[in-house]
């Protein structure tokens, strides 16, 4: 499961830099029953740097990201879903309001293929 998750390219989500994922290392994995599921919280460490072509040259920015989703397995759909983002990247990525519907989009498609449906 951290390997799943450690593929997500969330800096390639800012426009004009930094845009290149450099580290993304995921650091605590919990998962647990819920309500009306199961709930897998994830926590890893982010680094966002500038690519050869992005607009703005900065060096690279650091954060922590916590992501949360409550998964209906009988369906292999996700219910609920959140990614908070702190540090100096989160910020930026924060701002942006395509970063929430980009990762909940990003894990269905993970979890999808998981459940052989892609």
């Amino acid at each position: 499961m951290a390997e799943s998750i450690a593929t997500i390219k969330l800096c390639e989500e800012l426009p004009g830099g930094p845009d290149r994922t450099k580290k993304f290392e995921v650091t605590a994995v919990d998962v647990c029953t819920a309500a009306n599921g199961v709930s897998v919280t994830a926590k890893a460490s982010l680094t966002c740097e500038a690519s050869s072509g992005a607009f703005f040259k900065t060096p690279p920015l650091d954060g922590k990201v916590v992501a949360t989703v409550t998964l209906d397995m009988g369906a292999c759909r996700i219910t609920e879903s959140n990614i908070e983002i702190s540090g100096e990247v989160g910020g930026l990525l924060s701002s942006l309001p395509q970063t929430q519907q980009f990762a909940r989009s990003w894990a269905q498609y993970r979890l999808s293929r998981f459940c052989g449906l892609q």
